[in-house]
């Protein structure tokens, strides 16, 4: 498919992949001479030759190891700087975020998560250590991201089948809460029941 772009008031050019268009678009970049001067300001090439999954998984890279340089990024992006501070405490967290993002990136060619599936990402991260599967082995079934977030949770922390509700726990706002109920969601994907979970309402 060929897209027109166009370069501010001069005529349209056509850029002959979809997978570019995509990338820039998820950028915020709606023109080639924003997107070249995007790549120079960040390091990259600015050959547009390059495969906007890649691109992406390099951008993801950068902020997971502290080179990115704070430039400018459009939703839902702009999102993900801020998870890799929230799991600065967890050792190793830094990694396993990075790991999910790019595992799931693989599914999402435009990084267009919902904005609650990618603040989810960070939460799983925060148990890593939990994990009882390995994220590669991870395969979606379904297009929808909050289903698709169901399976990853369940795939990375569940030996056992977990009721639905405690799925929510990996987008409570309160922290403290959300460490109470993600206990729980914890707890019941090992085996265990959930009336025996610490801090139970009842």
């Amino acid at each position: 498919m060929t897209t027109a772009l166009a370069i501010g008031p001069a005529a349209p050019i056509s850029v002959e992949s979809d997978d570019l268009y995509a990338h820039m678009t998820a950028l915020g970049l709606f023109s080639i001479s924003s997107y070249k001067l995007w790549c120079r300001r960040h390091g990259f090439s600015m050959d547009l030759d390059k495969s906007a999954t890649a691109h992406l998984a390099d951008l993801i890279k950068r902020i997971a190891s502290g080179a990115f340089d704070g430039g400018f990024l459009a939703e839902p992006m702009v999102r993900v700087p801020p998870l890799f501070d929230e799991i600065d405490h967890v050792e190793d967290g830094r990694q396993a975020l990075c790991r999910l993002l790019l595992h799931v990136g693989k599914y999402d060619r435009t990084q267009s998560h919902r904005n609650l599936v990618i603040a989810g990402l960070s939460q799983l991260a925060l148990h890593h250590r939990h994990w009882v599967r390995p994220i590669q082995d991870w395969r979606p079934t379904t297009r929808k991201p909050n289903d698709q977030f169901r399976e990853l949770a369940t795939h990375l922390l569940a030996r056992y089948p977990v009721p639905p509700c405690l799925h929510s726990s990996w987008f409570e706002n309160d922290p403290q809460e959300a460490a109470i109920q993600q206990g729980w969601f914890l707890h019941v994907a090992q085996g265990n029941n959930i009336r025996t979970a610490n801090d139970l309402p009842f």
